[in-house]
């Protein structure tokens, strides 16, 4: 465990997908995790597009292939700004200029003490699909 994460703080983003751009619906496709203390910004983006697909549905705007491609050069524009990206503001200002189909929510302030665990969480519990199925009510009989 890094004694430096349990002081530094962190923030995250949620990276949506947004096919028609006048409608701004989004469906999350990724996260950034970022430590401006720590020089830490990195993104995790799913390697799929099965819940844009559920989310939207078969429609004419919405190109998978695009999809997939969009999120690889996101990552790799993480990459190159992680070593542009000094302070909150820094990644505040890259925020607002994602203009295009994929968007940035504003960085939210969370406590950690993994960087890498938690990202992994983080993915998990807003990107990834639930595995969980609702329970089944049963409605009342009448006679």
């Amino acid at each position: 465990m890094n004694q430096r994460s349990d002081f530094a703080k962190y923030y995250y983003s949620i990276l949506q997908y947004v096919p028609d751009l006048e409608r701004a619906e989004g469906v999350n496709v990724g996260v950034v995790l970022i430590c401006p203390e720590e020089g830490f910004l990195k993104a995790k983006t799913s390697d799929d597009n099965d819940r844009a697909l559920r989310f939207f549905g078969e429609r004419p705007d919405l190109d998978l292939q695009r999809l997939t491609a969009l999120k690889r050069a996101f990552e790799e524009r993480i990459k190159m700004e992680a070593g542009r990206i000094k302070t909150l503001e820094d990644f505040e200002q890259f925020v607002a200029t994602r203009a295009n189909h994929l968007r940035l929510t504003a960085p939210r302030p969370i406590i950690i003490s993994e960087a890498e665990a938690e990202l992994d969480s983080l993915f998990a519990s807003l990107v990834e699909e639930r595995s969980q199925t609702a329970p089944v009510v049963e409605e009342p009989a009448f006679a």
